[in-house]
This record gives structure tokens, sequence and C-alpha cells, in this order.
């Protein structure tokens, strides 16, 4: 984002032609492109010397922590709870802490950060019952089992978590599983990721939906309720469009109006719940059937 919004900028102050200054850029990375590009020369030899420190109690740590240490070491984490984790390693490192000391208090921070069981099952009953409207009225067939995958991973790849190897293996059979069974899944895979900041405020059922929905087509996708809200606040009713809801009617074929949207100019207009449009102008105007007196306005 940062690049995006400074590399024009920079191009129209230093290009010394005009087509340096319209190059086109493209930026190589993602969530997966994780390297360093420098360190804090204040602090990395403080790192350096803690990692070696680490390294000499490797075999009196064991694989697991050892390699969580390393990676606490080496780069602050995101979460709050992995950033208390970090300092425990610290002091171990700097020789305030023993190992079992240090295993004491890394039990009480992981425990701390577990999702309980209401809040995972919550959370998802919460996306089955978005993928279910998404079953019953999006406009061809679904497999309610296929959204599910997109959804698990999905929300992991967004806050940069690895699926677990057993939940990966399930995902490969997702679309026979049942309805209980998707619950399950959903329900594990979302406690696997404990509490975290970044999936607060139902933000983990909102990253679920949409990625459940991101294969289905360009156009359908879920907004969260914060986006809705600050929607109606900044556009009062202003729209680039009909503004109408619509889905497929199956009798017809054709495109039935869901609901127009309150203040919209199909709202104006008189579309109702129901309706059908029946054609679509070059110019964008549209003819619509009214089911209730099946009269054709236009």
């Amino acid at each position: 984002m940062f690049l995006n919004k400074h590399i024009p900028e920079l191009k129209r102050k230093h290009g010394k032609t005009a087509d340096a200054r319209k190059t086109e850029h493209f930026i190589v990375g993602g969530t997966a492109s994780h390297f360093p590009l420098t360190f804090n020369p204040k602090v990395n030899p403080k790192r350096l010397e803690r990692l070696a420190a680490l390294d000499k109690l490797s075999d009196k740590l064991g694989k697991e922590l050892n390699e969580e240490g390393r990676r606490l070491l080496s780069a602050m984490p995101k979460l709050e709870g992995m950033r208390s984790l970090r300092k425990e390693y610290q002091k171990l490192a700097d020789g305030s802490l023993t190992i079992n000391q240090l295993k004491d208090q890394r039990e009480t921070l992981l425990a701390s950060m577990r999702l309980p069981d209401r809040e995972a099952r919550l959370f998802a009953t919460k996306v089955l019952e978005g993928l279910q409207i998404v079953d019953d009225e999006y406009v061809k067939e679904v497999n309610k089992g296929e959204l599910v995958g997109n959804a698990i991973r999905g929300l992991y790849r967004r806050i940069d978590e690895k699926v677990p190897e057993d939940i990966n293996d399930k995902l490969f059979n997702v679309k026979k599983m049942q309805q209980g069974e998707l619950g399950l899944l959903l329900q594990d895979a979302r406690g696997r990721l404990g509490k975290r900041e970044d999936l607060d405020n139902h933000k983990d059922i909102d990253v679920a939906l949409q990625r459940a929905l991101i294969k289905l087509d360009p156009y359908t996708t879920y907004i969260d309720p914060e986006t809705v809200k600050r929607f109606e606040v900044e556009y009062k009713g202003e729209f680039d469009g009909i503004g109408v809801q619509i889905r497929k009617d199956s009798a017809t074929d054709m495109l039935q109006v869901v609901t127009p949207i309150k203040g919209s100019p199909s709202y104006r207009m008189g579309l109702k719940a129901g309706d059908l449009i029946t054609t679509v102008t070059r110019e964008g105007s549209i003819a619509w059937a009214m089911r209730s007196t099946s009269p054709k306005c236009s």
C-alpha cells in the first residue's frame, strides 16, 4: 500500500522524460513474501547475542521451544500475547529466568490466549448461517463444503498462519462433508488460532465469509457491518447504479428483485420485492414486470 501510494509521486518528481514519469510499476510480494529489509542497528547486536545464548540452551529446551524462541527473538511478533512470551524468552537468554520458570510462564500465557469452546462454536454457527443464505439464494448451485474449505484456507492465509496438517488433510474431503461435520471443522480450525486481536470484534467471521465467496464470481462478496454503516454515512443514499439486490428467478430464468435499497433510484422508481427485470438496455435503462399486477414498466 505504501509503495503503490508513493511510487507514482516519485516517478512524477524524478522522471526525466514523459515516458519515465508514466512508466507502470509492479510490486512483487504478498503475505507469503517475508524477508528482512534491514535491522535496527541499535538493537541488532543484542538480538544476535540472545539468539546465540538460546542456541546454547537448545538441548535442554527441546526442539519445539527452541524453534519458538528463535522465531520470537528474531522479529517482533504481531500479537500482544506473543510479544509477552517474547519477553520471557529474552529473560531466559539474559540469564534472569530459568527454563522451568519459562515453561511455567509460557503455559500461563498460552492458556490466556486459548479461545473458549463457546466462541469457536459461535464462529462456526455464524459462518454456516451465512453460507446457508448463499446456498439458498445464489444463482448457481454451490457446494457448501467447498465454501467452508475456502473460508478456512482464506482465514489462515489472511492472518499469515499455516493451516495445521490434520485440518489440511480434512480439507481434501470437505466437499463430501455433511452440515455437522462442517460445523465441527470450522470450530476446530477457529479454536486452533486462539484469542487474537486481529480477529476480535467478529473479524474472524467477516474474513471467513469474504474468503468463502471469493471464487464464486467477481461481484459476489460479504460486506461486514462496519462497511455497511460507513457506506450509509458517507454516501447517504447516493448510488452509482439502480441500488437493488437481485437473484435469479427459477421459474422464469430472469432477474428477480430481492429488495430495492431504500433511497436508491430503484426505490424511487417503485421497484418492489418479487418484480422481474425483463430488459436492460445498452443505455442502462431497465424494464420490469410487476408480479402483483403484471403491467410492464420502464
